[in-house]
């Protein structure tokens, strides 16, 4: 058995996650967190607050299954479970987030929440 051939026979049993880059960046309005995700559309990308802190993204890539008669030559493309965390500032509006996966991005928008008035918090004197 060559290099090559035992290479692709671990990676037949291991699993090997996919684990998306992302770029963060704020602008005066909002977050704006864009992870790549070639290959997903949005029903394989759950993106959710935990806690009203952290912003969650997870999701599975399945392994494409061979038919019969077929054999794998190479096999080198990350499947199974992934998961990203990230915390998210407090004075956001998490309730007008909104996310969309277009062209193997996901982008989040976390809109940033101002108020009218000032918020004033009186000190005692001790």
């Amino acid at each position: 058995m060559d290099f090559g051939t035992m290479i692709n026979n671990l990676r037949r049993g291991c699993l090997f996650t996919h684990n998306p880059q992302v770029d963060w960046r704020e602008t005066y309005d909002a977050h704006i967190l864009k992870a790549d995700m070639p290959g997903f559309k949005e029903e394989d990308v759950k993106v959710q607050v935990l806690d009203s802190k952290t912003l969650e993204i997870k999701g599975e890539r399945k392994k494409e299954e061979l038919k019969e008669g077929d054999t794998w030559l190479f096999n080198e493309r990350p499947s199974g479970d992934f998961s990203r965390k990230f915390k998210i500032p407090s004075w956001t509006d998490k309730a007008k987030m909104r996310a969309h996966v277009q062209d193997g991005v996901l982008t989040v928008e976390i809109p940033k929440r101002y108020s009218d008035k000032p918020i004033v918090t009186p000190i005692e004197f001790s």
